[in-house]
């Protein structure tokens, strides 16, 4: 994917609005006690920038800047977006922006208490104008030929990418699907030293000035009608990242990161979202560093129960905390045993989970005991499964470790999330006395193992 300046320049030209669809405005009270049904003009929202007008002759309603403002000063409050949740409509949607090379995306979802994320909302900007997508009504196939025909030939910018891509190829029911190419802010803003991990509300009030409302933030996107302050809240962030993609890409260009960022970019679309398989999900429980020289016993049974929580949450399509916390499994499997009388004694433990599952509760606690007594060994990974002596010494050299790279970012004006993302700090120590592979870290591949050099070969010594 290339960062050409170019490309973010059209994303900024005239919105053409098809004519003959009705703005919101026009609807009956009917209409919009009904919730917005097939494909609407929407508006408005909060005024960000009076500046921006909207001009209409016979042909089309055509956004308008006045002369000598920039783009990127943000939408305004005459802003209108596109209301898709009838399938007829899907085609009109696609035509809107089949002449955008480049389109923002950013979805709303519900996870807890629901069983993993489910998709609610697809927002889309381009320079033809922004529609609002609602995949919670939208017939499947219909859900999967817009995402499908909208992205497969696109570059897509959005904010903190997993999550959004993710949800974008479910929807196409495609685990290696991609779309044409991908431009994440977030990351952007890292390589470019312009933040550290920061949230999109606060890169668009660092880059553009503008301060969003988030008073949406906890709203539940699964409620139907969903009111104007809703559809408004969704639409804002959409609006502000192409102009967040230019004014990135021009820091990226004047610091001679564009590389790094294509790199980074090449890094998402090439890896595919690996399934984890019921009986391994165990070792991503919170805390698992309790059971640190545990009995096998203990391992195995929490190998068991946790494989039978995620297929229970699966099939009741609730969160799995809802079924059996983290901590509780934790404790169960310690206590090695799958009488009723020391279930209750457990802390933390609801007495309606013991009440309504019990069965399946001694079930799977005796299927793990039983594998100890055949002979399945389940381990703790390396990195994880330490001495106290060893634990302490790791935790002494991985703080040296991010003290070194800290001060590489500060002289490079790189962000420390960069060269080493919140999830691998906890591997610094691991790799520091030998315990993991500090190769299998970011700091060990492509540009940042360039950047960093041989600063850190008295710290990991198997870093090459």
């Amino acid at each position: 994917m290339r960062l050409l300046l170019s490309i973010a320049n059209r994303c900024f030209g005239c919105a053409h609005f098809t004519r003959g669809i009705a703005p919101y405005s026009s609807l009956s009270t009917a209409e919009k006690d009904r919730g917005c049904s097939g494909l609407h003009w929407m508006g408005t929202r909060a005024s960000v920038n009076s500046a921006w007008t909207l001009s209409v002759d016979p042909l089309r309603t055509v956004c308008v800047l006045p002369e000598g403002q920039k783009a990127n000063d943000g939408p305004s409050s005459s802003s209108e977006f596109a209301f898709v949740s009838d399938a007829e409509d899907v085609d009109k949607c696609v035509s809107m922006f089949i002449n955008d090379n480049i389109v923002g995306v950013d979805t709303e979802f519900n996870s807890f208490p629901v069983y993993g994320e489910q998709l609610q909302l697809i927002q889309l900007g381009g320079k033809t104008g922004s529609a609002c997508i609602d995949a919670q009504t939208l017939p499947t196939e219909s859900l999967h030929q817009v995402v499908s025909d909208l992205f497969s030939d696109k570059t897509i910018v959005l904010h903190s990418y997993s999550t959004d891509l993710k949800l974008l190829r479910n929807a196409v029911l495609k685990n290696g699907w991609n779309p044409g190419g991908i431009f994440d802010t977030q990351i952007a803003a890292n390589i470019a030293g312009v933040g550290n991990s920061i949230s999109l509300a606060n890169l668009i009030e660092l880059e553009l000035g503008v301060k969003l409302d988030k008073s949406q933030s906890l709203t539940d996107w699964r409620l139907r009608p969903l009111t104007e302050a809703q559809l408004n809240y969704a639409m804002d962030d959409i609006n502000y990242l192409l102009p967040l993609f230019e004014s990135l890409s021009e820091t990226l260009l004047k610091k001679g990161r564009e590389e790094w960022m294509t790199e980074d970019m090449d890094v998402i679309l090439n890896s595919g979202e690996s399934a984890i398989a019921d009986e391994e999900k165990w070792l991503g429980l919170r805390r698992l560093g309790q059971l640190r020289g545990a009995h096998n016993a203990s391992k195995c049974i929490a190998m068991r129960l946790t494989a039978w929580r995620e297929r229970s949450a699966r099939e009741r399509g609730v969160d799995p905390n809802i079924i059996l916390k983290d901590d509780t499994i934790l404790s169960i499997s310690k206590g090695k045993s799958s009488s009723l009388e020391f279930l209750q004694t457990l802390q933390g433990i609801k007495w309606s989970v013991v009440y309504y599952n019990i069965e399946d509760l001694q079930l799977h606690i005796n299927k793990g005991l039983q594998d100890d007594a055949d002979g399945k060994v389940c381990s703790l990974p390396a990195h994880i499964d330490l001495s106290p002596r060893e634990q302490y010494v790791a935790d002494v050299r991985g703080t040296r470790v991010l003290g070194r790279i800290a001060e590489i970012c500060e002289r490079e004006d790189v962000a420390i999330s960069a060269l080493c993302p919140w999830e691998e700090r906890f591997l610094l120590g691991a790799c520091a006395i030998g315990k993991y592979n500090a190769n299998d870290l970011s700091i060990g591949k492509g540009w940042r193992r360039e950047l960093v050099g041989n600063s850190m070969n008295d710290l990991l010594p198997d870093l090459n």
